[in-house]
């Protein structure tokens, strides 16, 4: 028994010296780190930018951490927090979380509740299933749902419309963004897809609340399609 804690703790600070290497290569050599004074500038949401600029978000900078873990021969694992996004290891019963918007930062499960808390405002007891391994096309969506909320927030259709393109591309089911989608081509002078992507919504969902107003869109789309032609 002694002899396996000793092999583990071992194994673990080896782990923990090749964490600070990378730390030391992004963060020091690299110079990476958060965009804290323009968190929501889209540029830190794409990758290339991020590895241009060195500079990004949480999703996008343990990203990068990934890969070059990888490079090392270190197999870590993105982990999508509620508002907060890290890396992780686990082997063996061990886990090691990472937070690379904080120069790869090595946390406890605590401090990644208290990091979350730090954000909401109010404590969090976060579950197993919250600090588990992100599957990459929830990483995925996750990145492209920042890049939404950014493009809403700049009242940007334009660009808007691609991201939810892909959104819906990934997640056909879920009816509130093939409403959203609906709602980006009607701004963005497509009438016939909208039409197309909001019949397609009531039928997901023939008892949505907002079903009146998809109606009055459809109503006003084909009233565009009209004078189109």
């Amino acid at each position: 028994m002694g002899s396996r804690l000793h092999t583990g703790a071992t194994r673990l600070g080896a782990i923990e010296s090749l964490i600070n290497q990378i730390n030391r290569l992004l963060f020091v050599d690299e110079g990476f780190k958060g965009n804290n004074q323009e968190y929501y500038d889209p540029r830190n949401s794409f990758l290339n930018d991020v590895i241009g600029r060195k500079l990004g978000i949480p999703i996008t900078l343990s990203l990068v951490y990934l890969a070059v873990a990888e490079g090392a021969g270190l197999r870590l694992f993105g982990v999508g927090m509620p508002t907060h996004f890290i890396v992780k290891y686990q082997a063996d019963g061990w886990e090691v979380f990472i937070d690379p918007f904080h120069d790869g930062a090595i946390l406890t499960r605590e401090l990644c509740e208290l990091r979350v808390s730090n954000v909401i405002g109010m404590p969090v007891t976060l579950s197993r299933d919250q600090l588990a391994p992100s599957a990459h096309d929830q990483v995925v969506l996750r990145l492209l749902g920042n890049l939404k909320g950014i493009y809403t927030k700049l009242e940007d259709s334009v660009r808007g419309l691609r991201v939810q393109e892909r959104i819906c591309a990934l997640n056909k089911l879920d009816p509130h963004e093939v409403r959203d989608l609906g709602v980006l081509y009607l701004k963005n002078d497509r009438p016939a897809r909208a039409i197309e992507v909001f019949e397609n919504y009531l039928k997901m969902k023939p008892k949505a609340d907002d079903f009146e107003d998809i109606e009055s869109m459809i109503r006003g789309a084909k009233r565009i399609q009209i004078s189109m032609n």
